[in-house]
């Protein structure tokens, strides 16, 4: 890919603390793809995960619970309240939704997607 063409690049990192933690990686990329800081509060995390995912279109009533539960964002259920499922399928629908993030992300402009450190993974 050239330099000069408009391209998202998204890294994701592995690490050996996280080892035990399988989507710790993609957690962290999220944190990195929202600008979230350590500071934020629950209602700027929740609202800078609305703009991010109301960018790639998707449906905030589905999205945002399964993206909050993934990133352990607390007090989302009032304007977003959770679907009652199974871990499993929770699980399920997380990882259709970050795939979905990807693929949006990428008919908008090419992605160039790195990961780090796998051998961690």
């Amino acid at each position: 890919m050239n330099r000069a063409t408009p391209h998202t690049f998204l890294e994701i990192r592995c690490a050996p603390e996280w080892r035990n933690a399988t989507l710790r990686p993609v957690v962290d990329w999220l944190e990195r793809l929202l600008g979230a800081g350590r500071n934020w509060t629950a209602e700027q995390a929740t609202a800078a995960l609305e703009a991010l995912l109301s960018r790639y279109g998707f449906e905030l009533a589905e999205a945002v619970p399964l993206f909050a539960s993934l990133l352990a964002i607390k007090g989302t259920s009032d304007r977003h309240p959770p679907r009652a499922m199974s871990p499993e399928r929770q699980k399920e629908l997380i990882l259709d939704a970050l795939l979905a993030l990807v693929f949006e992300m990428a008919l908008q402009q090419p992605v160039l997607l790195a990961g780090g450190d796998l051998h961690w993974a």
